[in-house]
């Protein structure tokens, strides 16, 4: 039996929530994320990851955007671009603008490879039936 399900992940200061496709069961959201991530073996599991993966782009494309609007805005500061004494907020929007894009670059792979994992699983259910 299944049904949609709610599942938190507390990750970097942050509380998530994901929605997924997921049996009935009473574990604990660290048991179900820590035995997904080891080993993906199921649709339910793969679902899971790509849910919380599509939800940390999501995160941290705004966090990309709203960094990179904070980066345009001191860059019109007068002298804040060039500026060498510490700190500086456009030195560290510069600095997280970096950050973010490497971190959406990482997170869309996995998104993308869970999601990948999830249409081979119900492909090769629905050939199976």
């Amino acid at each position: 039996m299944s049904r949609i399900c709610s599942r938190y992940f507390f990750v970097s200061g942050a509380l998530f929530l994901v929605l997924a496709h997921c049996a009935l069961s009473q574990q604990t959201t660290t048991a179900v994320r820590g035995s997904a991530v080891r080993k993906p073996a199921s649709a339910q599991n793969s679902t899971e990851l790509a849910a919380y993966y599509f939800a940390q782009v999501e995160k941290t494309g705004a966090d990309l955007a709203r960094e990179e609007q904070q980066m345009s805005h001191w860059a019109g500061v007068e002298g804040m671009a060039d500026r060498t004494k510490v700190p500086n907020p456009y030195a560290s929007a510069k600095t997280l603008v970096t950050v973010y894009q490497e971190k959406l670059t990482d997170e869309e792979k996995l998104a993308a490879q869970y999601q990948k994992m999830v249409a081979s699983t119900q492909g090769q259910l629905v050939s199976t039936e």
